[in-house]
C-alpha cells in the first residue's frame, strides 16, 4: 500500500473516531441525567455545546490549514480530543462536563477543517472523489458505532468508561502517528483508568445503582429517597459498588507503587487489566443482572474475555523479551571451538 493509502487509513480511522466520540454521549445519557442530578435543559446544552463551539472554530482552523503545517495541526486537534473526552470521564458537575464537552468541539474542529486538505495534498484530482468518499464513509459508521458502544461499555463499565475507552483510542493514534511506543502509551494510561473507574463507583452508590442483594450485614446500604435507583425502599442492599470500589483503589495503589519498576512495556497494562476483569467477574455474582451462558452474566463472560487476552498478551511479551536461545554452539568463543 502507497504512503498516500496510508494516509487515508490513518484519516479514516481517527474520522471514526471522531464521530463514535460524538454520539456516544447521547449513548449514555440517562445515566449521566441520573448521576449528575441534571435537568432536560442542561442535557440539551450539554448536546449542543459540542456543536457551537465545533462551528465557532472550523473556520479558524480552516485559514490556519492554508498558512501552517497541516499534520501539526491535526495532531495538535486529536491531542486536544483524546484528553477532553478523558476528562468528561471523571467530572463530578454539569460544568465540568460541559467544558468537556466544549473543549472536544475545539479537537474535531480541527481535525474536521485539516483531514479534507491533506487528502487533497496526497491524491490527484482525478481521484480525489473516490478517496473523499471513502473518508466520508467513517460517518454513518463511526455514528452508529458510538451509539453501540456507548450503550455496552455502560451496561459492563459505567458511563464513565465509555469516555475513557474512547479517549485512549484517540490517544494511541496520536501516539502511533508520533511514533510513541504504543505499550508505553498503555502503561501510563493505566493508573489514571482505574482511578477514574473508582471515582465512578462513588456516583453508583450514592444514587444506588448496580447493587447486591437484600442483606442483615450491618454495612448494607438503605435508601429513601424515592429518586434512589435502588430496587426498594427502606430496605438494606450489599453495597456492590462499594466493594469494586475498594478494589480499584487497591489496584490503583498498586500501579502507582510499581509504575517505575516494572520494566516490561505493556506489563502495567496487563496488571491493571487482569485484575479489573478479576475484580468484574467476582462482584458480578452479587448482583441480579441477566444470565447469558454457562450459569454467569454479561459483565462475567467480558471479563473472561478480558483475562485470557490479558494471558495471552503476557505470553507474547514474555517471548518478545526473552527470545528464543540462541544456538550453544554460536554462543562458543571463536578462539575456543578452533581449540576443539
Amino acid at each position: 500500500m502507497s504512503g498516500a493509502h496510508w494516509v487515508l487509513a490513518l484519516l479514516f480511522g481517527v474520522n471514526l473516531l471522531n464521530y463514535i466520540d460524538r454520539q456516544i454521549l447521547y449513548a449514555v445519557f440517562p445515566p449521566i441525567q441520573t448521576e449528575l442530578g441534571l435537568s432536560d435543559t442542561q442535557l440539551g446544552l450539554l448536546a449542543s455545546a459540542f456543536m457551537w463551539v465545533y462551528l465557532s472554530m472550523a473556520p479558524i482552523f480552516g485559514l490556519l490549514a492554508d498558512r501552517r503545517s497541516r499534520p501539526r495541526l491535526m495532531a495538535f486537534g486529536v491531542g486536544i480530543w483524546s484528553v477532553a473526552t478523558a476528562f468528561s470521564g471523571v467530572v463530578r458537575h454539569f460544568g465540568d462536563l460541559l467544558l468537556g464537552r466544549a473543549v472536544v468541539g475545539v479537537g474535531e474542529a480541527s481535525y474536521g477543517a485539516v483531514a479534507p486538505a491533506m487528502l487533497s495534498d496526497h491524491f490527484p484530482p482525478a481521484e480525489r472523489g473516490r478517496m473523499l468518499a471513502v473518508f466520508s464513509m467513517a460517518i454513518p459508521v463511526g455514528s452508529a458505532l458510538g451509539y453501540l458502544l456507548g450503550g455496552v461499555l455502560e451496561q459492563t463499565l459505567g458511563w464513565r468508561a465509555a469516555f475513557f475507552v474512547v479517549g485512549l483510542l484517540a490517544a494511541l493514534v496520536q501516539a502511533k502517528r508520533r511514533g510513541w511506543p504504543f505499550l508505553r502509551v498503555l502503561d501510563a494510561a493505566a493508573p489514571g483508568l482505574i482511578l477514574g473507574q473508582a471515582i465512578g463507583h462513588i456516583g453508583c452508590l450514592i444514587q444506588g445503582d448496580s447493587l447486591g442483594p437484600q442483606t442483615d450485614l450491618p454495612w448494607g446500604l438503605v435508601y429513601t429517597n424515592p429518586g434512589a435507583m435502588a430496587p426498594a425502599l427502606g430496605v438494606p442492599f450489599l453495597p456492590a459498588q462499594g466493594y469494586e470500589m475498594v478494589w480499584d483503589l487497591a489496584i490503583f495503589a498498586l500501579l502507582w507503587a510499581f509504575r517505575k519498576r516494572v520494566r516490561t512495556e505493556g506489563l502495567l497494562f496487563l496488571v491493571y487489566l487482569s485484575l479489573y476483569s478479576l475484580n468484574k467477574f467476582t462482584v458480578s455474582f452479587w448482583r441480579e443482572n441477566v444470565i447469558l451462558a454457562m450459569g454467569l452474566r454479561e459483565a462475567q463472560l467480558l471479563a473472561l474475555a478480558g483475562l485470557a487476552f490479558s494471558l495471552v498478551a503476557y505470553l507474547a511479551l514474555s517471548r518478545r523479551q526473552n527470545p528464543a536461545a540462541v544456538p550453544s554452539n554460536a554462543a562458543i568463543p571463536q578462539s575456543r571451538r578452533v581449540q576443539e
